[in-house]
């Protein structure tokens, strides 16, 4: 009888330690200063550089990689952007002198992308020892990328502000997830990155001085 409560304590915390448990990443707030700058005619251009191929190790796969990478970054970009800046429009070429121009630049400063995950090899291992192979995956999601936004009017500039983004946040996938294209890992060094990149935005638009 001992013997059977013990392993019916082992077995539920087995069960407890394999469940999910999300990173905790806070939505990021829209920009209340819409008066100011964010409410002004804004057009933007935006790059994105991995810092291997900045370097120059490019190889073929490589590349490839990065460009999907960066074409994907850029297509959300725009909705992060206007999150914080909500009369914000995509440079044509074709637009206005009385605009403000604000090109943001984000490299970022691994291979990964500008957030990733760390799979954590070793505590996950302790873990599936400790619950009899029912434990989580261990994760870190991390962010790991500068951006820069310049804004300019009529050719001046106005105001120029670098950001060097550092975070990480525990996340544990759950032993029985069945998720193997990895959309749960990716939606949250998603959250991770959007949530530093929009609070970097918005700290931005609140100090960039408005000239009449």
């Amino acid at each position: 009888m001992r013997n059977t409560k013990i392993a019916l304590t082992l077995v539920t915390l087995a069960s407890l330690q394999g469940c999910a448990i999300d990173a905790k990443i806070n939505e990021p707030l829209a920009n209340p200063a819409l008066q100011d700058f964010a409410g002004q005619p804004i057009v933007y251009h935006s790059t994105y550089k991995s810092i291997d191929v900045a370097e120059g190790e490019v190889n073929a796969a490589l590349l490839a990689r990065t460009n999907k990478r960066e074409a994907d970054l850029l297509q959300v970009l725009d909705g992060y952007i206007r999150n914080q800046l909500p009369g914000a429009k995509k440079a044509t070429g074709k637009d206005s002198d009385d605009a403000y121009q604000l090109r943001v630049s984000i490299k970022s400063n691994t291979g990964y992308g500008p957030a990733y995950r760390d799979y954590l090899f070793f505590p996950t291992l302790g873990s599936k020892l400790l619950t009899l192979n029912l434990g989580p995956y261990l994760y870190d999601i991390r962010a790991d990328f500068d951006v820069e936004y310049v804004v300019t009017k009529q050719g001046k500039e106005v105001f120029r502000k670098v950001y060097e983004v550092r975070d990480s946040v525990g996340h544990q996938r759950g032993a029985f997830t069945y998720d193997p294209n990895e959309h749960e890992l990716r939606r949250q060094e998603k959250k991770l990155f959007r949530k530093h990149f929009e609070e970097t935005l918005g700290d931005f638009a609140r100090h960039v001085p408005v000239t009449p």
